[in-house]
Parts: C-alpha cells; sequence; structure tokens
C-alpha cells in the first residue's frame, strides 16, 4: 500500500556526514480519489514518491550524476501527480479496460500499465496551466536522458553540468507545484527551497 514519507530531511545526518534516505513508511495515506487504498496512481502516492526522490536528488552531490538523476525520476512522478489530480484513468493504458477500471477503483489487474512519459507530459500541456508545447518538448528532453542512463551503456549524467538544465528543471517543477496548490517547500523542505530560488 501507499504510505507516508519518513526521515525526510538530510540536514539532521548532516554532522554525521551521511545522508538519512527517505523512505516510504508503513502507514497508508489518504488519497484524494475513492479509489482504493492501493490505487498505485492515486495524485496522494504520487506526490509522495516525487518527494521521495526529489529528496533523494538534494541527498547528492549537486556536481555529480547522481543529483540529476534521481532529479529528473521526482520530476517524472511530480507530472504524474499532476495529471492524477484530475483523475487517476488519465494515466490508465487504455488498450486495456482492466487499467481503466482499476484506475476507477475496480479490480485488480496483476500488473496495471500506465501510459508513457511522452503521453503525461502531452496531457500536462493540456491540464497544466502555462505547460506550453515548449515545455513539453524540454521535459521530454529530461526523460530521454533519464531513458539513455537506464536503457544504454552511455553515462548520461557524467557530463551534464547543472547550469545547463537546472534553471529550466526549476522552471517547470514550478508549473506542476502552481497546478498542485503547493509550494516547493512542499517538495524538498525550507531551506533547500531557499537554495533552489536562487539559481
Amino acid at each position: 500500500g501507499s504510505g507516508q514519507l519518513e526521515n525526510v530531511t538530510c540536514e539532521d545526518a548532516a554532522e554525521g556526514n551521511f545522508c538519512t534516505r527517505p523512505r516510504i513508511g508503513a502507514s497508508a495515506s489518504c488519497v484524494r480519489h475513492t479509489v482504493g487504498i492501493d490505487m498505485k496512481w492515486s495524485h496522494d502516492t504520487l506526490w509522495e514518491k516525487a518527494k521521495l526522490y526529489m529528496l533523494r536528488a538534494f541527498c547528492e552531490d549537486r556536481t555529480g550524476p547522481l543529483f540529476p538523476f534521481w532529479a529528473i525520476l521526482g520530476f517524472e512522478f511530480l507530472a504524474r501527480s499532476a495529471v492524477a489530480r484530475v483523475h487517476p484513468a488519465l494515466l490508465a493504458e487504455p488498450q486495456s479496460g482492466d487499467n481503466l477500471l482499476y484506475a476507477c477503483g475496480i479490480g485488480q489487474p496483476k500488473r496495471p500499465r500506465s501510459v508513457p512519459m511522452k503521453t503525461v507530459l502531452q496531457r500536462c500541456v493540456s491540464i497544466v496551466p502555462n505547460f506550453l508545447e515548449s515545455d513539453f518538448e524540454t521535459a521530454m528532453g529530461l526523460i530521454e536522458l533519464r531513458n539513455d542512463e537506464l536503457h544504454t551503456g552511455e553515462p548520461a549524467f557524467e557530463e551534464f553540468p547543472s547550469h545547463l538544465w537546472l534553471p529550466e528543471f526549476f522552471r517547470l517543477r514550478e508549473l506542476l507545484l502552481a497546478w498542485l496548490g503547493l509550494a516547493l517547500e512542499d517538495l524538498i523542505g525550507q531551506k533547500e527551497a531557499q537554495v533552489a530560488q536562487q539559481i
């Protein structure tokens, strides 16, 4: 089932020169839509995972390859959360009716299938105010780098200085957060948000 994040800050561990990784705890979170507590595509469940990955990113060296890796994964779940805010059915792979029924809280397929990130971002263009076609292209560029990292032998983030991607990444993230009615502090905490706003 879904859960709330625990141990979500890095600052407490800073003096020991290690990072307390955020993890998903055992307690169940409430979901926005009445679709069952184990709904994998609920807005709240996806939001919690976005927080998890964003916080992992900010535990990493900002000049290292794991910072963009985790940040872009976090962005993916933030975008899915934004779409699910309308309804989780917008994330269901439509070729199987079982996926759509599952998104509406009916049935439990063995492996519910969701739409790819290209479709998620296209739906963000339709749903999220000020998320433009040009923003879709920018976001897809980041997702394609993530795909290269995970599915090819190319170290996609080894030579990826933050000034090339971070300002646009933050701007896109702000658009999604505004649609969700949340602030950057809700996602990564006040301290990291202050740093981000200076970039």
